[in-house]
């Protein structure tokens, strides 16, 4: 089985174990790692979109910056804003993480 293969069967498995109605699901957003842009995630959004699947990807400030006064705090707050953004929409979040983008994705999740 390829990655992108298993991705998909984990993002829909976790969005029907919340036992929703589809319109109802919730939304997968999705953190790159430290070389990557949210671009990383179109063809696998493209294919969760086709089967009912809401997905949204995060930019992580860090990520191609020069500025070395950014860093993980501002990674964190990219992503905790992202997190408010859909909340504030009455959806719940499944965050999918690649690489370093575990290291920011739960600090917004438990503070």
């Amino acid at each position: 089985m390829q990655l992108s293969s298993f991705v998909i069967l984990t993002c829909i498995a976790a969005a029907n174990a919340l036992s929703v109605p589809r319109m109802n699901s919730p939304i997968i957003l999705f953190t790159p790692g430290a070389w990557h842009g949210p671009w990383a995630f179109d063809e696998i959004r493209k294919d969760l979109s086709s089967r009912g699947l809401s997905t949204s990807a995060v930019t992580l400030p860090s990520v191609g910056t020069k500025n070395v006064n950014v860093g993980v705090a501002e990674d964190t707050a990219a992503v905790r804003a992202e997190i408010e953004r859909l909340s504030n929409k009455g959806k719940q979040v499944i965050v999918v993480a690649h690489s370093y983008g575990g290291v920011p994705s739960p600090s917004p999740l438990f503070s």
